[in-house]
């Protein structure tokens, strides 16, 4: 479905409307209102969203797939409420042996929905897992552990390639799986540790979750959630505004006025932006590619689509401005400026020059509209821009994670973090070795090496300026803007997001159902 692009003043109205501003706590955002009494035990709620690209967790983890599976599986760290990380299945952060050798200490008292204890075994096979070449895992974070071994039942330790004081950050996205996993795509595999288990999965439908008997923790008041596979982002909000779902993540300010009941986060978490193929496609030339960022004007477009929620880039990083490593020493150099991109477009030659563009389509808020003004603003300074939307999210997913020579000249994509450092951004986008990267430097990758491995962060900084800085001057992304996530909430539904609860990634162990009649 294709929505409109609308102007500032009603998109500012519809969040107003919606109830959708101010901030809660550290780390919190708006909280729902719902009337009426707190219901009873064993509620069950529907929640629509896209179809996950992947459920293995270890090759891969996507919008969808926190979506059906994010409270199923649990790691040894997490974000807490105010993005810092903390220890989840780990009974604290890991202890530096030498430079490349950590150990970590596991809870105990942890199983598996099965029955199966958590234990050193099965964070051992989880970690080797998932940085084996037969896995071919997307996930960056893992690129420069080397494997894990037993020391005792309780006891990891986790051998790296290089120094690694973000460790724990790097262990956030590895899923806990039992040793004798053999294929976790079947739904009788997917067996993990959180507050819910998997009922049943059907490509192309949806996934059903139930309470998970056997969790250590506190049983939440939604003990079973149906996650329904509708890829259309308009459609979704028509599902929610008819009563059909309760929750809707990632909708527009537009859409949130024709809501009863809308929540924010307090603070932006996805960043958006346009990967350039630095290798090959028409997008070679950094002349050329600085032409591009001068010829989007990125204020515009968020008055234009997004409103008040939304703030246009502020530095040369596919992450908000404020995560650790970023400071404000590298600053946005491409303001708007069509008659200079019209001038670099002429010295790199490209002037009349057909470049592809891939975007998503309804995968990311306003995903069409953001895509074709670009398109529309790199036409105007003598480009020829094809853009293709790409339907359903895993056609799509599939081009995303092409890297190097493969990727696409031109991706439309969207990162998000919750752990408060620029580290994964480095991994994934800037270093040669990133699975979604078409950027090659190798005195980024040096750089990315020497900052991520000091043993002090905060002196480190520096070089973190020196390596945005270069990647800035490269012009490797069309920096875009940074966005909160905005979700529609059924009248009955009372939930507050927090910092880990970004893009698609929502508690339903958190939210409360009120009985509103």
């Amino acid at each position: 479905m294709r929505r409109k692009v609308v102007l500032t003043v009603v998109l500012a109205a519809a969040l107003v409307a919606a109830g959708c501003g101010g901030g809660g706590g550290s780390g919190a955002g708006t909280t729902s209102n719902p009337q009426g009494s707190l219901a009873g035990p064993d509620q069950s709620i529907v929640v629509a969203g896209v179809e996950p690209a992947q459920v293995d967790f270890h090759k891969n983890v996507d919008n969808g797939g926190r979506l059906s599976l994010g409270e199923v599986y649990e790691t040894l760290y997490i974000a807490d409420e105010s993005g810092q990380i903390v220890p989840l299945l780990a009974d604290g952060q890991p202890t530096r042996i030498d430079d490349t050798t950590y150990d970590i200490t596991l809870k105990t008292g942890v199983v598996f929905s099965d029955g199966t204890p958590f234990n050193a075994d099965s964070a051992v096979f989880s970690i080797n897992r998932v940085v084996s070449p037969a896995i071919a895992t997307q996930l960056a974070d893992v690129s420069t552990i080397a494997g894990a071994e037993k020391v005792d039942d309780t006891t990891i330790r986790v051998k790296t390639k290089v120094a690694s004081p973000l460790l724990a950050n790097r262990l956030m996205t590895t899923a806990m799986y039992r040793p004798q996993t053999t294929d976790p795509t079947k739904p009788d595999q997917i067996i993990g540790t959180g507050p819910y288990k998997v009922v049943s999965f059907t490509p192309g439908t949806g996934t059903k979750i139930t309470y998970n008997d056997k969790f250590r923790g506190q049983k939440p008041q939604v003990t079973n959630v149906e996650v329904r596979f509708i890829p259309d982002a308009g459609t979704r909000v028509q599902a929610i505004s008819a009563g059909e779902v309760d929750v809707v993540p990632e909708i527009t300010p537009l859409e949130a006025r024709g809501l009863q009941n809308v929540v924010a986060t307090s603070k932006p978490a996805w960043s958006a932006f346009v990967r350039l193929n630095t290798l090959t496609g028409g997008t070679e030339d950094a002349t050329l590619r600085q032409a591009m960022n001068y010829a989007v004007d990125r204020d515009a477009i968020v008055k234009q689509v997004f409103g008040d929620q939304y703030a246009s880039a502020s530095q040369c990083t596919p992450l908000p401005m404020g995560t650790g490593g970023t400071s404000t020493n590298v600053k946005m150099p491409y303001t708007y400026d069509p008659e200079k991109a019209k001038q670099l477009v002429n010295e790199a030659g490209a002037n009349g020059r057909t470049i592809e563009m891939i975007s998503s389509s309804g995968a990311f808020t306003e995903d069409r509209a953001v895509a074709e003004l670009v398109a529309q603003s790199l036409n105007a300074v003598g480009l020829k821009i094809n853009l293709q939307y790409l339907s359903p999210f895993s056609v799509y997913s599939a081009q995303l994670i092409k890297s190097q020579m493969n990727a696409p000249p031109m991706t439309f994509a969207g990162m998000v973090d919750s752990r408060s450092h620029v580290d994964r951004a480095l991994q994934n986008y800037y270093s040669s070795s990133g699975p979604p990267s078409a950027f090659n430097d190798p005195e980024v990758d040096k750089l990315i090496t020497e900052a991520t491995s000091a043993a002090d962060q905060q002196a480190a900084q520096p070089v973190y300026d020196q390596l945005l800085q270069r990647a800035c001057d490269e012009a490797a992304y069309i920096y875009l803007y940074d966005y909160k996530t905005i979700f529609g909430l059924s009248p009955r539904i009372k939930w507050e997001p927090g910092v880990d609860s970004f893009g698609w990634n929502l508690r339903y162990d958190q939210m409360q159902v009120y009985s509103t009649n």
